[in-house]
């Protein structure tokens, strides 16, 4: 993410600039947009410009206007976006109006009707943008995407037992190393880990999970160490950076076995996956291999992996018996583990599972177009009639909806497992953005995770209706992976 900011600032705070006729607030617009794809790196990381422009182009839509002597104040705001869309980004119409979210003979209309500067004049007005503009957005994003993933949930993780002053002085120790790691990369050279200036208290840590779990797991999160500078090997993490099961009672336990990292540091560990009831759970192990382990019995299960891919992420079906693993970045092929049977099957990039096995895939998740997407269900393929985001999927419990976020990641898009249809568009009006969509509650409501003004918040949305109501889930912080759930 870092290296994508540093190459691209410039080009996307002069779109910035062009969009709101303010240098000032040219810089916040191009570094928010940055932030809120940074947060959801691994979500956009394939096609991270696009991310960045859709960004841009809906915030600005929804942002005041420019000032009256800027260039481009005389155009309506989707005149405007439609203009530096095609003439300053160089996006097809098509194109810009999938970003934008709207019909392309819509954008067609403004961009006719509109008298502006043609694309050599643009490109000169975008280039009178400061260049102190460029390098504050590089500077700011880095370390806003840093200090919310790793200081601010981390140090209250730790340390939430601890008093006021301990709170801050580990606050003050994490950003001060977060910041000097920074600008270390920036400048080119090795990141020297310092010993840290005060003691590092860890706390008391949880008992190791043991042999056999009654009760469900609630949620799942990785552990925090005070010291984010000193290296962990991923294999033999120490126990503050061990993933937690926290049971339904409270109780709390460390997945010893689990590889972990230090969180949010870009490595290709992957997170712990979690079945609906909460009874089985899977992790990458410290031997490298995939295991699916049933937490009542004690039972596990291995993939039989062929190719390790890079990025992995896993999904699983509603009854937990199934367990797939998606490869983002190398293209290679989703196995998926049949813990009754023990046995691995292989297909393409896997959005979700149904109970008896059959597999919802995105057949274009690797390709170079974001125009359309094909899925394939039960083995019939189907060309969606919507972008939609292919992270975060869930089946309803009958197996005929799948729900999923679009790509502007404030709608929630229901499609039709029989056709492949898109049938529901339901946005969610004061969502920053939609964090994870979690889980069906019911035939007719989806849990969906949001981010509302950089608080994590939880709606079921009903899809038939439309009707949004909140949905209390205590002490799920940013990152924790929800468990065994009811209202």
């Amino acid at each position: 993410m870092p290296a994508f900011v540093a190459d691209n600032a410039t080009w996307f705070a002069r779109t910035a600039y062009l969009l709101t006729g303010d240098r000032h607030r040219a810089e916040r617009l191009a570094t928010n947009a940055l932030i809120a794809v940074g947060r959801r790196w691994s979500t956009h990381r394939l096609r991270p410009t696009e991310a960045v422009l859709r960004e841009l182009y809906q915030r600005a839509l929804a942002g005041p206007p420019p000032p009256q002597d800027a260039p481009l104040a005389h155009l309506s705001p989707m005149a405007r976006v439609a203009w530096v869309a095609q003439f300053h980004d160089r996006l097809t119409l098509e194109h810009a109006a999938q970003l934008v979210g709207v019909w392309p003979g819509v954008l067609q209309q403004e961009t006719a009707a509109a008298v502006a500067p043609d694309g050599q004049e643009l490109m000169a007005l975008a280039s009178e943008l400061p260049g102190t503009v460029t390098t504050a957005v590089i500077e700011a994003v880095p370390r806003a995407i840093r200090v919310r993933h790793q200081i601010w949930r981390g140090a209250f993780t730790a340390v939430g037992a601890g008093s006021a002053l301990a709170i801050a002085l580990v606050l003050l120790i994490g950003l001060r190393s977060a910041v000097l790691h920074q600008e270390r990369q920036q400048a080119g050279g090795p990141a020297v880990t310092e010993s840290p200036e005060l003691p590092i208290v860890e706390g008391e840590q949880p008992d190791q999970l043991p042999d056999r779990v009654k009760e469900p797991i609630a949620r799942v999160y990785q552990g925090y160490c005070n010291d984010t500078e000193t290296p962990i090997d991923p294999r033999q993490p120490p126990e503050c950076a061990q993933w937690r099961l926290v049971g339904s009672s409270g109780a709390e336990w460390r997945l010893k076995n689990a590889q972990a990292d230090r969180p949010h540091d870009g490595s290709q560990v992957p997170e712990v996956g979690i079945s609906l009831d909460g009874h089985r759970v899977a992790y990458l192990d410290r031997d490298n291999d995939y295991v699916v382990r049933d937490l009542v019995t004690g039972a596990d299960k291995r993939f039989a992996i062929q190719v390790h891919g890079s990025d992995p992420a896993f999904v699983s079906s509603r009854n937990g018996r199934y367990f797939a693993v998606n490869f983002l970045q190398s293209g290679v092929d989703s196995p998926m583990l049949d813990f009754a049977k023990g046995t691995t099957t292989y297909d393409a990039w896997t959005m979700a599972i149904t109970d008896d096995g059959r597999r919802v895939i995105d057949l274009d998740m690797a390709g170079d177009t974001p125009r359309a997407t094909k899925i394939k269900i039960a083995g019939h393929r189907f060309r969606v009639d919507a972008e939609v985001g292919i992270e975060g999927s869930v089946l309803s419990p009958d197996g005929r909806m799948l729900a999923s976020s679009e790509f502007d990641e404030r709608r929630v898009v229901v499609l039709d497992t029989r056709t492949g249809k898109v049938t529901k568009l339901r946005r969610l009006a004061n969502a920053t953005e939609i964090l994870a969509m979690e889980r069906w509650l019911n035939g007719s409501e989806v849990l969906v995770r949001l981010d509302e003004d950089d608080d994590v918040a939880f709606r079921a949305v009903n899809v038939r209706t439309g009707k949004v109501r909140e949905v209390r889930v205590d002490d799920l912080e940013y990152g924790d992976i929800l468990g065994a759930f009811a209202e």
